[in-house]
């Protein structure tokens, strides 16, 4: 059965016609970040896009020409490319996160390779997961690893699940990351971020683990 219906019903549905065709609107409400570390997300993305506002024509052209050389794959492995503002806005803020300081001309390095000889390595006993890796001593820097939380199930990294994020510069082979008591599996990725904050390719995988205490 259909009726015609106008006007709103409670606090966020509308009821009208739109091209011959009873429609419902809904408002969407952006959720009130609260917490520190939203707080700080949202500081940096706020500053990063005053900091691009203060660029030179000349600048920001260059970063445009800058995203279309760097390759992203998305789920489907199709590659695309973000624009130059993006790319800005991400170097900016691995940059703010590093205590580096800020670049207003785009990287001329190449991308950092996969992170060499990564391993993970679990100590029950010390409730500890250790991560290792080399350095190729070309452009990198810094190792970015994010993890998600231990679950009793599933293998590998799931994006958007990541609740932890470590920085370790050069020349540090390992960071060492306490694990709850109990079973279960840590999926992380990892990669290479150089000097001037460009980054490699994600690496990721999961690891089983379980602590004694």
């Amino acid at each position: 059965m259909s009726v015609d219906a106008r006007g709103a019903f409670g606090p966020g549905v509308v009821f009208g016609k739109y091209c011959g065709t009873n429609v419902a609107r809904t408002r969407i409400r952006t959720p009130i970040r609260r917490s520190a570390a939203e707080q700080g997300v949202k500081d940096r993305l706020t500053r990063g896009a005053r900091a691009w506002g203060g660029l030179t024509d000349e600048q920001r052209s260059a970063w445009v020409v800058y995203a279309g050389t760097v390759d992203r794959v998305d789920v489907f492995g199709v590659i695309y490319h973000v624009t130059g503002q993006c790319e800005f806005m991400g170097n900016y803020t691995i940059r703010k996160m590093t205590g580096e300081a800020i670049r207003e001309d785009p990287p001329e390095d190449d991308k950092p390779p996969n992170v060499r000889n990564f391993h993970t390595l679990l100590y029950p006993a010390q409730n500890q997961l250790l991560f290792t890796w080399d350095w190729w001593n070309g452009n990198e820097e810094y190792v970015e690893i994010m993890l998600t939380g231990q679950r009793k199930k599933g293998r590998g990294y799931y994006e958007n699940q990541a609740v932890f994020r470590a920085f370790k510069k050069y020349p540090y082979i390992y960071y060492s990351h306490t694990v709850p008591k109990g079973k279960g599996s840590i999926g992380y990725k990892v990669r290479y971020i150089s000097c001037h904050g460009k980054w490699g390719p994600w690496q990721t995988g999961s690891a089983y683990v379980y602590g004694w205490y």
